[in-house]
């Protein structure tokens, strides 16, 4: 199942990164409340319909990544269940954290909550496989 995560990090990175090209609008709630983005320490003439990667900056976008797009990895290269496991349970975690976050950023985190479903499939058939 060594391909299975991999394609999971990769789709993950995929969807990353096209979540930080999307409108800010997506993740303010000024966007959808006025119309206008109004958010402390955000530059001037910023508006709802810039990306958001250029509103918050590329470290961001790189922090969301690799809480994302990391867990995968060491499952897919040990190759021993347990490890599977814990990337469910890690993007469970994460999935949490951002629906603490809801409304801003962070709430992103929340592509982990579908990352976990299909975790758990990849990490249920590795298992059933070793049987």
């Amino acid at each position: 199942m060594r391909s299975g995560w991999v394609a999971l990090a990769f789709i993950t990175l995929v969807v990353t990164i096209g979540a930080g090209l999307s409108d800010v609008s997506h993740i303010s709630l000024s966007c959808s409340k006025t119309g206008r983005f109004n958010d402390r320490g955000a530059a001037d003439g910023v508006s709802c319909s810039d990306s958001i990667v250029s509103v918050v900056g590329v470290g961001h976008l790189v922090a969301l990544a690799v809480l994302l797009v990391l867990p995968p990895l060491p499952a897919a290269f040990t190759r021993r269940n347990g490890v599977g496991w814990l990337v469910v349970v890690g993007y469970i975690v994460v999935a949490v954290a951002g629906l603490t976050q809801w409304s801003g950023f962070w709430g992103l985190l929340l592509l982990a909550a579908p990352l976990a479903i299909v975790a758990t499939v990849i990490a249920l058939t590795e298992w059933l496989t070793s049987l």
